[in-house]
Formats: structure tokens, C-alpha cells, sequence
């Protein structure tokens, strides 16, 4: 019995069922088992391997790939093979601070030779880093030393913040190629509480009446007449009204300079007391 007009069809559909596959599998012969984020390709037919995706800042140094080649029989059969792709920096890559301005904090107790901070950098194989001369500083020298290979930043100078509190430095990284980059580095001295308050004078003079009512201030008096009475405040009358007020300074500054004053004799202490914040004297109980 002969083939009819509708086996013919079929078989027909059928073979164009197989060839849609056959061509499903041909874009598939060739293809990447493991790849990072699709960022190399490989033409199906003639078996190039090309990069389809950057690989900047991917920090990555090889690439293992599994391809698979594929025949077009039936059954197809096909292969594996590995391919190992070595990523190299380019010589010209331009050395990239990862900051354009690097702030470093450090106490100005800090002795000569602490570390302080590392500068980073993209592409750091074989740079050279240099301090650039052109900084301000009071007594013109340097206070940090920054290492020529790895960038590390040592104190280099004592510090002094009551001199200065802040150096605006720059550095610069050199490849091997010579392609360069810069960067500010801001060294910010922190303030220690290492002065000690002084009185602005030595002595003080004052007088208060014995009938005077709890509460009352002490009048400053002049000083003996070896010295200068300039400062004082008189009345009409030439009595002197200015109060007593004792003064003192500190060098150090923010909470390092907030002063507190008190008495610091146990008699007095029964008979004066002292403002802790302004130093005006003032008499406490009766006298």
C-alpha cells in the first residue's frame, strides 16, 4: 500500500521539526559554561573568544571557562574543553587615588615615627609615591614622611596644635609607564590638654567693708606703689569701684580651656567664695 498525501505532510513536518532543531543546537554548539557576568563571548560558527563586557574594576586576574563543541549528527554528540584566560594590566593604566582629598586625624601627643594612614590606590603595582614640597607649615618642614613604595604615612615632626592646628599636603603616585595622579592629603592635628592655665597676674589686691551684708564684692585695690595702678576704675570721689575679678588663660582649646575656679584655703573658703565660672570674688558669710 502506497504513501498517501497526508504521510507525506507529516513526515515533511517532521523533518522540518528536526532541522529547527538542528539550528537551536548550532547556536548552542559553542557556548561558555562558566562565565563572570557575560563578559566574554564566543562566535558560535568560527570558535573566536572575545570581551563583550569591561572587565575594569572587576579586580579579577584569570578566567576559567568551560566551551563545549557540539556536532550536528543524530544523536549530536559533543566535547568539552577548558579554557584559561590570564587578565593583565594595561602598562599605561593611570594610577587612581581612591579619594582626591585624604583627611588624617592625629593627636598632637603623638610621638615621631607613629603610623597615621595608608594611601590607596587603583593599580598600585610598582608606583612611587612622592610629598610634594609646596605645603604650608611654620617651620617649614614636613611633619609626616610617606613611605616611597607602599604609601604608608608616618608622623615625621612633633606636633603642636597651640602652632599649628591643620597641614594641606599633596602626593603623588608615579607608574612605572610614568603616568601619574595626585592627591590632597589634610593632616588634622587633634588638641591634648597639655598646657596649664596661668593667671594673668601674680597677685591680686582687694578690700571689703567688715559691716558689708553676705553677698556682697570685693573691691579691687590699688597695689603697692611700686606698680601700675592704669586698670583701675574710680568714682567721683576717687575710691576705686572696679571688682575683684580674678582672670587666668589656657592655651589649649574647646573643653581643654574651660576654666574652674575655687578656693583653694579651708579658712577662706569660711568667709569668701569665688564665681567657679568668672572668678569674681564675692564674701560669703558674716565677717
Amino acid at each position: 500500500m502506497g504513501r498517501t498525501h497526508t504521510d507525506t505532510e507529516r513526515e515533511r513536518e517532521r523533518e522540518r521539526e528536526r532541522e529547527r532543531e538542528r539550528e537551536k543546537e548550532r547556536e548552542r554548539e559553542m557556548e561558555i559554561r562558566c562565565n563572570i557576568d557575560g563578559a566574554i563571548g564566543i562566535d558560535p560558527e568560527s570558535g573566536l573568544v572575545f570581551l563583550q563586557r569591561s572587565l575594569e574594576r572587576r579586580q579579577i586576574s584569570n578566567l576559567v571557562l568551560s566551551i563545549r563543541a557540539s556536532d550536528q549528527g543524530s544523536p549530536p554528540l559533543h566535547s568539552l574543553a577548558t579554557v584559561r584566560i590570564a587578565v593583565q594590566k594595561p602598562k599605561e593604566a593611570q594610577p587612581r587615588f581612591l579619594r582626591s582629598t585624604t583627611v588624617l586625624e592625629v593627636s598632637e601627643a603623638a610621638r615621631v615615627g607613629d603610623f597615621i594612614g595608608l594611601l590607596k590606590v587603583e593599580c598600585a603595582e610598582g608606583l612611587q609615591f612622592t610629598l610634594s614640597k609646596n605645603f604650608q607649615a611654620i617651620d617649614g618642614r614636613p611633619p609626616v614622611l610617606v613611605n616611597p613604595t607602599s604609601g604608608m604615612v608616618v608622623l615625621d615632626a612633633p606636633l603642636d596644635y597651640e602652632r599649628q592646628q591643620a597641614y594641606n599636603m599633596t602626593v603623588t603616585a608615579t607608574s612605572m609607564s610614568g603616568t601619574s595622579s595626585r592627591t590632597s592629603i589634610i593632616l588634622a592635628v587633634r588638641d591634648e590638654n597639655d598646657n596649664a592655665p596661668s593667671f594673668t597676674k601674680n597677685n591680686y589686691w582687694g578690700q571689703i567693708s567688715e559691716a558689708a551684708p553676705v553677698g556682697s564684692v570685693v573691691i579691687e585695690t590699688p597695689p603697692p606703689p611700686d606698680r601700675s595702678a592704669w586698670y583701675h576704675h574710680t568714682n567721683d570721689d576717687g575710691e576705686i569701684t572696679r571688682p575683684l575679678v580674678i582672670t587666668a588663660k589656657d592655651l589649649d582649646s574647646d573643653h581643654n580651656a574651660n576654666l574652674f575656679f575655687e578656693i583653694v584655703d579651708p579658712p577662706a573658703r569660711n568667709i569668701f567664695r569665688i564665681d567657679p565660672a568668672t572668678g569674681e570674688k564675692i564674701n560669703c558669710p558674716e565677717i
